[in-house]
This record gives C-alpha cells, structure tokens and sequence, in this order.
C-alpha cells in the first residue's frame, strides 16, 4: 500500500487516510511494528502517526523502521547507532520484548552503567 508520499505538502488529508489505512491493517494483523523500504512512507506512518491517532481517533504506538535499521539490529549494531534514537514512535518497548535491548543486551555489550536501564542509553538511545 502507499502512504501517498506525494500528497505531503499539497493534501495532507489523503495522506493522512492513506497512512491510517496501513497503520490499521499492520495493527489488525497482529503487527507489532512496521518495516519500509521507502524513506517517505517510514517518515509518513512514524511522524504523522500522532495526528492520525487524533484525526482517527485510534491508538497505534507502532514504530516504524526503515528495513536497514531492522538489518542492523540483526547484524548486532547497537540501536542508537542506527538512527533509532530520531523515531517518532519509541521503538524501546518493542527492543526490549525482543530481547534487543535491556540488560541482557548490555551484559552482552558489556556496558555495565546500563545493567539497571536500558542498554541503548550509552550510546544515545532514548528510553
């Protein structure tokens, strides 16, 4: 499906429905986050996912990578090396479920000041 990246800055309205749409169908089947590999649509389902939610009416709280953030995190890169520190949606909930982040990453990192918080704080992580 498409966002409607085109839309952006001449009708935002359709924008908005297209992105609802798609964040509705991730959410209805049981999606826990959204991967894309267009810039436009990572930016259009994270940064406008607030409005949508209040146009809408709806909460989603999905993050929205772009594909190579999640190819880093399975490569081991460290979160907040990969840009993911910039989501509008926090995406550390869902890292640390997955067991991407948290103390059992940092005891694998080896950053002992983040055993009691998340392990992606020492390297610009937000929590």
């Amino acid at each position: 499906e498409c966002c409607g990246a085109s839309y952006s800055i001449t009708n935002v309205e359709i924008v908005q429905k297209l992105s609802h749409d798609i964040l509705a169908m991730a959410r209805d089947a049981g999606a826990d986050c959204i991967a894309t590999a267009c810039g436009m649509c990572q930016m259009n389902l994270d940064l406008r996912q607030e409005e949508i939610e209040q146009k809408y009416g709806e909460k989603f709280q999905l993050p929205v990578f772009y594909f190579t953030q999640l190819l880093g995190l399975a490569f081991g890169i460290e979160p907040g090396a990969l840009g993911l520190q910039s989501l509008v949606v926090d995406p550390t909930r869902l890292l640390e479920e997955k067991g991407l982040c948290g103390a059992a990453v940092s005891a694998a990192c080896g950053a002992e000041a983040c055993a009691a918080n998340c392990a992606c704080q020492h390297d610009g992580m937000k929590r």
